[in-house]
């Protein structure tokens, strides 16, 4: 997709990082670059050093969400501090319904790797496999509960049933808790999942949203 985004200052853009999505503002836009605020996570700042490669999303306002690559370009101080960004290039215009969450519980079989996979997903031995228990599911990702040890930036592929089909995506940990029982829960944003994949996962997350919103009426109308 060519980049025929408008950016306009004071719209918000999620930055990706290893420690997860970092928010910031546009504070500044001409025709190469953006500036914008030093993006946060928690109230800490992230640091973004020159000459590296982020992935952000961005809220047009319009009801346009798309997911791009960014270059920093440097920093410069105009009454606060900040950072000078390439425009976007690699443009995904992300539909609104992955981002369409419910609660889901199940098990997941999943393989966790510090490093890109390389190889096709479905060539990996599913007795290299972890188990693990599904959280929460969504076009775009799902929340998982692990006992292994994870990082912010982590790989996992997770192979789970819907509808008695194996769903395979590539995914990336981009939130980290740890619960009472010292389990590790993790944030998945999918990275790469076939497309006839997705539009299975997709329809069953709205019939199950149907199927929630018939029983809390309780009167059989669909």
């Amino acid at each position: 997709m060519t980049s025929n985004i408008n950016f306009y200052p004071n719209n918000r853009i999620k930055v990706i990082t290893e420690e997860g999505y970092a928010k910031s503002i546009i504070q500044d836009v001409d025709e190469r670059t953006l500036s914008i605020g030093l993006p946060m996570i928690n109230h800490t700042y992230i640091a973004m050093r020159q000459g590296e490669v982020y992935e952000a999303i961005y809220n047009d306002g319009k009801g346009n969400v798309f997911k791009f690559k960014i270059d920093v370009i440097g920093r410069k101080f105009e009454k606060i501090p900040l950072i000078v960004i390439s425009k976007p290039y690699d443009i995904q215009k992300i539909q609104r319904r992955e981002y369409v969450r419910i609660n889901y519980t199940g098990i997941v079989n999943y393989y966790l790797t510090p490093n890109y996979p390389t190889q096709n997903l479905r060539n990996y031995d599913i007795l290299d496999f972890n188990v693990g228990y599904a959280l929460d599911l969504s076009g775009g990702g799902m929340k998982i509960k692990i006992a292994e040890e994870v990082k912010n930036g982590d790989y996992v592929i997770t192979q789970l049933k819907i509808d008695d089909e194996d769903i395979i995506a590539l995914s990336r940990v981009v939130r980290v808790e740890r619960d009472k029982e010292e389990k590790y829960i993790c944030g998945l944003s999918f990275l790469s999942i076939e497309g006839n994949e997705r539009e299975k996962l997709i329809k069953y997350i709205f019939n199950e949203m149907r199927k929630t919103l018939k029983t809390n009426r309780g009167d059989g109308r669909e």
